[in-house]
């Protein structure tokens, strides 16, 4: 189970929203909390403003773990200097958490394209499970502190199946139930979806079905047409799960470009928390070298690894 918690804090009180869900977590794990702050330092920056903004972090992240110290848990906080994504990603690394739980503060618009999300560029690099969290809907996912319902997204592939484990972690440890889900891709819905039936989906979500049932876990079947994120946002809604488990392949250039990022949709609108698994679906490349610099054996890693969704 999860023996330790990565908890990346920015100083806002935005950030600071996914320590509920971390009481949660701890309620079924004796978990060691690290509280981590990265700040950024301009050359050009103040010394005095540079020392005010390291006493408040610390102060801060002192606060924190102290709360969290008196309420039973072992905490201790970290401070960082640095670019925050690559500096929560290199710690992460180093030190092997069990879990990073952070939230993602739901950017949009020119904010988002100028800057990214630190919480979207950790999910793209990360090796360690994510406990993510968009900030603005706290209070609906954290109304019966645990998860009862757990939505798994299953495509058919090896890749998106390796969200099972951790996602049976999480229905052992709450007794929650598993709610299995298959979107089979149709881009010009709904019209086109009229009178089909769900044979496919019903097909690829069997084997998963009947396994967990021999494991003792409950668990249950729900099937969708169209866009994957849109889907697994409104079934979330519709079966009213408290916690999605899915994997993101961590696609880089022309394949993420190509085939977006289901994950990063769900998570940008999703309204309760999201346990994400990343996997590694092809030969890494480095992120700077473009679809044509990349090797035939590259190029067709990436392509095949989406064969089985499409067939």
């Amino acid at each position: 189970m999860i023996s330790t918690i990565l908890v990346p804090l920015d100083g806002t009180k935005q950030s600071e929203k996914i320590i509920p869900h971390v009481h949660t977590l701890l309620k079924i794990s004796d978990a060691e909390v690290t509280l981590l702050s990265v700040l950024e330092h301009e050359v050009d920056e103040d010394p005095v403003d540079w020392q005010d903004r390291n006493k408040y972090a610390k102060k801060n992240l002192e606060r924190i773990s102290e709360d969290l110290i008196g309420k039973g848990a072992k905490a201790r906080f970290r401070i960082l200097t640095g670019d925050p994504a690559e500096e929560i990603v290199l710690y992460a690394d180093l030190h092997g958490p069990s879990l990073i739980a952070m939230t993602t503060h739901g950017r949009s618009g020119p904010v988002r394209w100028i800057r990214g999300s630190v919480a979207e560029r950790v999910l793209r690099q990360s090796r360690v499970p994510i406990l993510m969290v968009n900030p603005h809907t706290e209070e609906i996912s954290v109304k019966s502190n645990h998860f009862k319902r757990i939505l798994v997204p299953l495509d058919g592939s090896e890749l998106a199946e390796r969200a099972l484990p951790l996602a049976k972690e999480f229905a052992r440890a709450y007794d929650a139930e598993l709610v299995l889900f298959h979107c089979e891709f149709v881009q010009e819905y709904p019209d086109v979806v009229v009178g089909r039936d769900h044979q496919l989906s019903q097909k690829i979500l069997k084997p998963y079905y009947e396994s967990l049932l021999r494991e003792g876990f409950s668990v249950t079947t729900k099937t969708s047409f169209g866009l994957a994120a849109d889907e697994i946002l409104k079934a979330a809604v519709k079966e009213h799960v408290d916690l999605i488990a899915l994997t993101t392949h961590g696609r880089m250039g022309f394949s993420r470009w190509l085939f977006g990022s289901t994950a990063e949709g769900v998570l940008r609108h999703c309204t309760c928390p999201v346990l994400v698994h990343r996997t590694a679906a092809f030969a890494v490349r480095k992120p700077e070298e473009t679809w044509e610099e990349a090797s035939v054996e590259e190029r067709l890693g990436e392509l095949s690894s989406h064969a089985r969704i499409f067939k």
